[in-house]
């Protein structure tokens, strides 16, 4: 590669917008408060005609379908990469991005760095597709993209999830993972539409629902290589029922920007069905793409500071809601703000997680009649179960975000209409959260399931396939680490020393929610059956296993992660429990695993207090 050599202008990144960005530390004053230079990475994209508003480009962003693409493909991939040129018009530009088809006669290669390639290639077992770009490292001039899409993307009944269920295989969001997650969700979104004979009888439909999700990753992909970043806050642009208005979402678009990681849009009323991809870029897409690419006709990035400036201020508008990888960390708990969140759709979060779970639910009740074809192999049925134990798993990660969740904005001061950084989630919603938990996720049991097609989860059995590290379905161990995902969430130091701090956040009278509300509103749900005297089922009674040993491990560690007041809960929850368990072992009316169960409990709790004070 051999850098540009034009009369190339760099731009000056604000945090506010979500750019990539190329850096260096300047030295040669000492006047800035900070040494770091920032340019945001985009193409060079100028007028033909400097005084028109709109105008096209001298030279157009060109991207070429490398021939080996399926041509079924071609055209939604092309429309995906087009839909761009809606966002460049808010710069100014006419045009500003176009595409053609690579000859099958074409004497160059794809990997030549002179041609920005859209290709397919092979890389077997998985959905893949990224959108990197080459940038010049002293001005952040973008110069070469090539956008891979694996042929896998196609397959959608295919996913990582097809043979073995593994609830808890959360992404990593290192780099772009948005086609593996993507993949996924067509293959769910197949299975409720074959669940619902959507597409029975409808040949042409089932095509256009194909095109429609390759164009929602072309567009998604392309926007990287612009120089855009993720933004996982867009998708609370819509309620639930905008979503499902195919008039609106057609020309604002489901999220506010096409650079989330989307989920589709499957409704739970068949006959409100919206759009199930993104079709058009959001407002975020065009408010970045004007910062990035509006010209100004600077001389230097110094001398259009105060137009970007007067860009990046409207930050405040709730479509221009903006939150990247570091805000989110993959819905880790060092993400701190739970509207910064992969694959959730919609303003609502806990309505969301609510209706996919329903979603999960309709599929497992139609297992048996629209996916057991005489003469298929029983992996289908286990392949559609695998996916309704991913949404709970998904869901619940969603659902637990608001414990000890703060919003965080990136406003500046005097911004219009400016937040502060930090707003503590109300204690409402807190409490809100943690019922969803108890009522949705701890009540999980096998009755949940249907039993009856369990022993139907069969795997193909030939060289190749993978099933996992048990050939059945372990049905206990699923839904103990669903379950378990929650409370480790919950019970993580992070979030411990949130919920620690965030009473003095609180304006005053306004209800808080803190440490003593979780873990007194954990017990008292989990160990309500002890409490009662009645019998515990085998998933209670994992649960409680599960939460007795998180308590221990709080209790007895020496970390000076756990705020002390966590701790001395710890400690208290535990003596109550003993108590409960102690209590509940002698009544006569309860089973023998039951009372088993609960002399374990106290025997392992007494050990545990006695060997700390003993130490």
């Amino acid at each position: 590669s051999t850098l540009p050599q034009d009369n190339y202008i760099p731009r000056l990144a604000d945090d506010r917008v979500g750019h990539f960005i190329t850096m260096y530390q300047d030295y040669s004053s000492m006047k800035p408060e900070t040494p770091f230079v920032r340019y945001i990475n985009r193409w060079n994209l100028e007028k033909a005609d400097p005084n028109a508003a709109m105008s096209a480009p001298k030279k157009p962003i060109v991207f070429w379908l490398e021939k080996t693409i399926p041509t079924e493909y071609r055209e939604p991939i092309k429309k995906g990469i087009l839909l761009w040129n809606k966002a460049f018009e808010q710069a100014g530009f006419k045009d500003a991005v176009v595409v053609y088809q690579q000859p099958d006669d074409a004497d160059w290669d794809p990997a030549d760095v002179r041609y920005n390639t859209i290709r397919w290639l092979i890389r077997p077992g998985s959905g893949y597709a990224v959108g990197p770009s080459d940038a010049d490292p002293f001005t952040g001039q973008l110069y070469a993209a090539d956008i891979r899409i694996s042929a896998d993307m196609a397959r959608i009944n295919y996913t990582e999830f097809e043979e073995s269920v593994n609830p808890l295989g959360i992404n990593n969001n290192a780099y772009c993972n948005y086609a593996n997650g993507l993949v996924y969700q067509a293959a769910f979104a197949s299975s409720m539409l074959t669940a619902r004979a959507f597409l029975d009888g409808k040949e042409k439909e089932a095509e256009q629902f194909v095109a429609d999700y390759l164009t929602d990753l072309a567009v998604h992909e392309v926007g990287h290589t612009l120089g855009l970043r993720h933004n996982f806050k867009s998708s609370t642009m819509l309620t639930a029922d905008q979503l499902n208005d195919k008039a609106l979402t057609s020309t604002k678009g489901m999220t506010g920007s096409v650079m989330d990681y989307t989920p589709a849009n499957i409704s739970l009323d068949t006959a409100k069905q919206g759009e199930f991809w993104h079709s058009t870029v959001g407002p975020y897409d065009c408010w970045a793409i004007e910062y990035a690419y509006k010209p100004f006709g600077a001389k230097a990035p110094e001398d259009e500071l105060s137009q970007l400036k007067a860009i990046a201020a409207r930050c405040a508008q709730p479509e221009l809601a903006y939150g990247t990888d570091e805000d989110c960390h993959g819905n880790s708990p060092s993400g701190i703000d739970p509207t910064c969140t992969l694959w959730d759709l919609g303003n609502d979060q806990l309505e969301y997680v609510s209706q996919r779970l329903k979603l999960a639910q309709e599929l497992w009740g139609k297992i048996e009649l629209k996916f057991s074809k005489p003469g298929e192999s029983y992996q289908k049925m286990r392949r559609v179960f695998s996916q309704g134990i991913k949404e709970y798993a998904i869901g619940t990660t969603l659902a637990a975000r608001f414990i000890g969740g703060i919003y965080y904005r990136r406003d500046h001061i005097a911004d219009p209409n400016g937040r502060v950084p930090f707003e503590p989630v109300s204690a409402q919603k807190q409490q809100q959260s943690l019922d969803f938990i108890i009522n949705n996720i701890f009540s999980l049991s096998e009755k949940s399931i249907p039993v009856e097609v369990l022993n139907k989860l069969g795997t193909e059995r030939l060289p190749g396939s993978d099933h996992g590290p048990t050939l059945d379905v372990q049905i206990y161990n699923t839904i103990l680490s669903i379950q378990q995902s929650a409370l480790n969430y919950m019970y993580e130091p992070t979030v411990l020393r949130r919920l620690n701090n965030m009473a003095i956040k609180y304006k005053s009278g306004e209800p808080k929610f803190g440490l003593t509300e979780l873990f007194t509103g954990l017990r008292e749900s989990i160990w309500s059956e002890a409490v009662k005297g009645e019998n515990i089922n085998q998933c209670r009674r994992n649960l409680q296993r599960a939460h007795m040993e998180r308590l221990i491990a709080i209790y007895l560690s020496d970390s000076k992660s756990y705020p002390s007041d966590a701790m001395a809960l710890a400690r208290n929850d535990l003596k109550l429990i003993k108590d409960y368990s102690s209590v509940a072992a002698v009544n006569s009316n309860i089973d023998d695993i039951t009372r088993a169960h609960l002399e374990d409990i106290t025997a392992r709790i007494t050990t545990a207090l006695e060997w700390k004070i003993n130490r």
